[in-house]
């Protein structure tokens, strides 16, 4: 048996997805930044990620306007930020300022990233796509670098870092009690 979903919930079936933190504009000046859950890698070589992200967003317009912006990995400390930082515009308040965040140069890019991350992937828009309430942007990757303290493996030490998820409906988790590799089954407690 099954039962028929709101077609609105395809996002939570697909779920749980990675959250981030996109940051674009000047280091003074115009600049926001919002948290994301449609970010996903689109090719490996060259290395492309896709955005998507909703028209209205004072973000969209500004990566618009610059052609750039930076994708920063929060971890667990930072999902109350998460939920606020997506409740405010941009337009109205600096949230780097309000929420006291560290705004620092990006490495290739104009636009600035998020001290306070544990990685940071710098992106150059190629091409946009509009479609229904979103923009698309198909970019670039020209940098991705992450703090020394977590950055030497990607697989256990990753995910002690705690990356934030979202489920849907304000809610977020943390990594995964198992994971596999090399099929191995690891226990992480």
């Amino acid at each position: 048996m099954y039962r028929d979903l709101p077609l609105s919930f395809f996002n939570r079936v697909i779920g749980p997805v990675p959250v981030v933190l996109i940051s674009v504009g000047y280091l003074k000046g115009k600049r926001s930044i919002m948290p994301c859950t449609s970010v996903a890698p689109i090719s490996l070589t060259p290395p492309y990620v896709g955005a998507s992200i909703a028209k209205t967003r004072y973000t969209c317009k500004l990566i618009r306007e610059l052609g750039d912006f930076v994708i920063n990995i929060p971890t667990w400390n930072f999902t109350r930020l998460i939920t606020e930082l997506g409740m405010v515009s941009g337009s109205e308040i600096d949230k780097f300022e309000y929420f006291n965040l560290t705004p620092l140069k990006a490495k290739k890019v104009k636009s600035f990233r998020v001290g306070e991350a544990i990685a940071w992937i710098e992106c150059c828009v190629e091409k946009s796509l509009s479609i229904g309430d979103r923009v698309f942007y198909i970019s670039r990757v020209v940098a991705v670098y992450a703090r020394e303290e977590c950055s030497y493996d990607f697989g256990v030490k990753w995910f002690s870092e705690k990356p934030v998820l979202y489920l849907g409906d304000l809610l977020f988790a943390t990594g995964f009690a198992e994971y596999y590799r090399c099929c191995d089954v690891v226990y992480r407690r």
